[in-house]
């Protein structure tokens, strides 16, 4: 995830495990990001990236201690809005698969939101 921003976040080498999650998914990866690998339906596919993004976010946001001042508070509240943007993007095509995986990788988003907003004080 960090690799798109470059800012330098705590865990640095958490910025390789997305790249290599598409070379993993084709074999045997059903439990990696979901019950399903990593789709070769366009739509599907993007929330799939997303949401292993979003995993590694939600780790970071697991171990967030501080004010919503800090530097880091920022930083995630911003990756986890482009994460949202970058679902917004998802054209569904009218498939309900689509648009399910959509609208549960928003509100696991969501969630993960709320969750960095209650820890922070």
């Amino acid at each position: 995830m960090y690799n798109k921003t470059g800012r330098g976040e705590p865990n640095p080498s958490q910025g390789e495990p997305p790249p290599s999650a598409p070379a993993q998914a084709p074999g045997p990866a059903p439990g990696q990001v979901g019950p399903q690998p990593l789709s070769d339906n366009p739509g599907l596919a993007k929330v799939q990236q997303v949401m292993a993004r979003v995993l590694l976010l939600q780790e970071d946001v697991d171990e967030f201690v501080g004010k919503k001042t800090d530097k880091s508070y920022r930083c995630l509240e911003e990756l986890l809005t482009k994460e949202l943007l970058e679902l917004d993007s998802v054209e569904t095509q009218g498939q309900e698969n689509v648009r399910q995986a959509r609208k549960e990788a928003v509100q696991r988003i969501q969630a993960i939101l709320d969750q960095l907003e209650k820890k922070a004080f």
